[in-house]
């Protein structure tokens, strides 16, 4: 996944992403369709933290190609990183 914040515009693009030059169809689309299915679930914990969105366009599963990008700009992915712990969501004070 990336994520852009255009701050001048308030606006969040959330986008599934792979390495130029990797053709894994079937991995896009079981990519596609996770964040397809958890998207909801991080709406309501970003609500539940104080950061309210407003989906403006939301494209299907298999609706448009996975966005390629170079390998370099993507963050390195650890092993361990799967399995840390997860705490229920704090809303956040102002």
């Amino acid at each position: 996944m990336r994520l852009r914040i255009d701050p001048a515009r308030g606006a969040m693009n959330f986008n599934v992403v792979r390495p130029k030059g990797e053709a894994r169809r079937h991995d896009d689309m079981l990519a596609e369709d996770r964040w397809c299915a958890e998207f909801p679930r991080l709406l309501q914990t970003l609500q539940a933290r104080g950061i309210a969105l407003t989906v403006t366009r939301q494209l299907a599963a298999g609706e448009a190609p996975v966005q390629q990008v170079d390998a370099a700009s993507l963050p390195l992915w650890h092993e361990d990183e799967e399995r840390r712990p997860q705490s229920a969501p704090r809303a956040l004070r102002r």
